[in-house]
């Protein structure tokens, strides 16, 4: 535990060396996020497409593929083309488990539906399409508002809702007798991934370091953030205060008058 503590304070001392480079936080899956849990808010110029791939240890997986777990590794590409809708296609491989196929697949939509400007708080939902070959669907809603604690510091708490149940078809292979759609237990398929209450806290210094805590609705989990050169970004966390995960990522700008032209979206 002491290690694992120590090397987390030695990956966050180089972010904070590093405080004109930052820019912005994303979870596990590639989404505007803290660790594992997502935000309702946008930090970023609108139009772009990242690529990212993240690591998780066995202990806190969230595909388990099958209701087997194992360390994961999660391949993912987030299109961000207006300032209510992000695309993300996520691809998970299982590091210690055999099998066929280049992983499993995961698509879901997130609708960015009140800002704070206008409704007092910021509220987006995530939908699932019921993808047969995914494990990891989380359709979910949640709020947050930015407070201004001073000119230089900002902080962001989370709220939100996980369902427990997704509406699909049941794999072949479990023998439902009902093989059309329906709302069946996310558990049945070893999926805890945002299922039931998550929160969590970011604060931001000038909107360059990013600093994060959350409850992912089974465990607690710290994170720390930085951006380089506007586009390749590191993520490091503390997963229950017990494991190191981690993802890097890079960023492309669909519009070149945007590239120097960073606005928060709060």
């Amino acid at each position: 535990m002491d290690k694992v503590l120590w090397k987390f304070i030695f990956l966050l001392s180089l972010f904070l060396f590093n405080l004109e480079s930052s820019f912005a936080q994303y979870n596990i899956l590639g989404k505007p996020g803290l660790v594992k849990i997502p935000r309702p808010t946008l930090n970023e110029a609108r139009e772009n497409i990242s690529f990212q791939l993240a690591y998780l240890p066995e202990s806190y997986s969230i595909n388990n593929f099958m209701g087997k777990s194992s360390n994961e590794l999660f391949y993912s590409v987030k299109l961000n083309v207006t300032n209510w809708l992000l695309i993300n296609f996520v691809l998970t491989r299982p590091t210690d488990i055999p099998r066929i196929g280049i992983g499993d697949r995961h698509l879901d939509l997130q609708l960015f539906l009140l800002k704070q400007e206008k409704h007092v708080v910021n509220l987006s939902v995530i939908l699932s399409p019921p993808l047969a070959a995914s494990f990891i669907d989380h359709n979910s809603i949640f709020i947050s508002r930015v407070f201004s604690i001073s000119e230089t510091i900002k902080l962001e708490p989370i709220l939100g809702y996980g369902f427990t149940s997704n509406f699909r078809k049941p794999p072949e292979n479990f023998n439902y007798e009902n093989s059309g759609y329906q709302w069946i237990p996310k558990s049945e398929f070893g999926n805890y991934y945002l299922s039931g209450v998550f929160g969590g806290l970011q604060a931001n210094y000038k909107e360059k370091v990013f600093l994060s805590a959350e409850y992912d609705s089974k465990f607690i989990n710290i994170s720390s953030s930085i951006t380089l050169f506007k586009r390749f970004f590191i993520n490091a966390n503390l997963m229950d205060f017990n494991a190191l995960s981690g993802q890097v990522g890079y960023k492309v700008f669909l519009d070149k008058s945007l590239k120097s032209n960073f606005k928060s979206y709060d």
